[in-house]
């Protein structure tokens, strides 16, 4: 299965490599707890709606990117926010970029080249946030 971000009417087919690396890391529950003036304990508990985290991963040996691809992502992260939809390996969510934790994406060179060309290939991190 591909996995696939777009935006609008563009798309861009991601490496099937990347994996979700904090896939199991959020869980759907908040909650507070504090005492009253009495002693008594007093507990809130909510379900999120919306937050999750979705960081998509590369590793050194597999889910390179063309520079190309990644100056697309840039491009993206670097306008208005807007609502892209994101399919993973068949499960589809509506996402934005993850910039309250920066950065959103983060990439570096898989062999060090000059001039950069957009036939290099990256390895790249990309911070996503669910709906």
């Amino acid at each position: 299965m591909a996995i696939v971000l777009s935006k609008g009417s563009a798309a861009l087919t991601l490496p099937d490599g990347l994996y979700w690396s904090d896939e199991h890391n959020w869980q759907p529950v908040v909650q507070s707890a504090e005492y009253s003036l009495t002693g008594a304990l007093i507990v809130e508990s909510a379900i999120k709606l919306a937050g999750r985290p979705i960081t998509l991963t590369a590793d050194e040996d597999r889910a390179w990117m063309p520079r190309s691809d990644l100056d697309t992502l840039y491009a993206w992260a670097s306008s208005t926010p807007v609502a892209m939809t994101l399919i993973y390996h068949g499960r589809t969510a509506s996402v934005i970029f993850r910039h309250n934790d920066p950065p959103a994406i983060q990439a570096r060179p898989l062999w060090e080249t000059w001039p950069p060309a957009g036939t290099d290939w990256l390895i790249a991190t990309i911070k996503l946030m669910e709906l």
